[in-house]
């Protein structure tokens, strides 16, 4: 946005006749760009929360899983002895 005023108030343009495709472009990239970095922004972090939720659960899972397995194991056999 800075750049499009640069180029038109420092070099004089802005009397001249502004040609529709710059005018197109400035609603663009002063509309819809924002709106998608902005939506393309939260969906990340929303990813990234769902990728640590999964990990953090898999990792406690395997981590019950590990205790219950090794106090199963070590009481089976301290019967056999």
């Amino acid at each position: 946005m800075c750049l499009i005023y640069l180029y038109f108030y420092t070099s004089g343009r802005y009397q001249d006749y502004v040609p529709y495709h710059w005018c197109f472009l400035y609603f663009c990239l002063g509309e819809h760009l924002p709106t998608i970095f902005h939506t393309a922004s939260v969906w990340l972090t929303v990813a990234l929360g769902v990728q640590r939720s999964v990990l953090l659960s898999t990792l406690v899972w395997c981590m019950i899983l590990r205790l219950y397995y090794c106090h199963h194991h070590h009481h089976h056999h301290h019967h056999l002895i």
